[in-house]
């Protein structure tokens, strides 16, 4: 369903337990964000939790909004021009959506007032040093996964990413590409005779359903175990 000037004035409005205004369009399967502007600005909080959103952009100027609920939906982008289309975006919750490059984080840093981020079950918070990353990057956020950041924190991101190491690890990350996902359809990824065997002895050793789920979360954002380098 498209998301249409019809489907947002008759959504369902209400004032939430933090007395925000909040526009409720959860559950519409909607594919993408548009024909916002019909809300004039008049929101505090937006939901778009459980639809199938594959990239968070396509705003008007909303200086009200400041909480964006997007859970459980397939976005893998987040647009570059975020922060000066929600200059006040202080909450974002992306939990269990498809966000598999850490370089996604970087168009959030303008959002100068973001204090809470969510990147749970999402591929990038699998991957090494990943907090560390999105706290040096997004110094304004205070929760980040709904675990307060702690001041030891900042120094550790500090330190990583002024070392030598912190800086090949922002120039891997700033060429790394975001992969189309396409729902139902696995990654289109070459595996090694290693990697294959690596994953298979994972599955048969996980022991609970969850860290199946995670390794396939991994699996579908191109992150794979590491193996020993086969021998020609």
């Amino acid at each position: 369903m498209r998301l249409t000037a019809e489907v947002i004035l008759g959504a369902k409005v209400c004032l939430n337990a933090l007395k925000d205004r909040e526009l409720d369009l959860r559950g519409f399967k909607i594919p993408m964000i548009e024909n916002l502007g019909v809300t004039q600005n008049q929101f505090d909080t937006i939901d778009f939790s459980d639809n199938e959103i594959k990239k968070l952009g396509n705003f008007p100027l909303m200086k009200r909004l400041t909480t964006i609920y997007i859970t459980n939906n397939f976005v893998s982008q987040i647009d570059r021009e975020i922060s000066s289309k929600l200059p006040n975006l202080d909450c974002l919750i992306l939990t269990n959506n498809k966000i598999s490059v850490l370089s996604e984080v970087n168009n959030l840093s303008g959002c100068r007032y973001l204090t809470m981020a969510s990147f749970i079950e999402n591929p990038i918070a699998y991957q090494q040093h990943y907090r560390l990353y999105v706290i040096h990057n997004l110094p304004s956020v205070k929760y980040l996964d709904f675990k307060k950041v702690k001041l030891e924190e900042r120094k550790r991101a500090a330190r990583l990413f002024k070392s030598e190491a912190g800086r090949t690890m922002n120039e891997d990350i700033s060429k790394q590409k975001v992969a189309t996902f396409v729902p139902g359809q696995p990654a289109k990824v070459p595996l090694t005779v290693s990697q294959r065997n690596k994953i298979l002895q994972m599955i048969q050793t996980a022991k609970t359903s969850e860290e199946i789920d995670r390794l396939e979360k991994m699996l579908d954002a191109g992150i794979f175990p590491k193996v020993e380098e086969e021998k020609e």
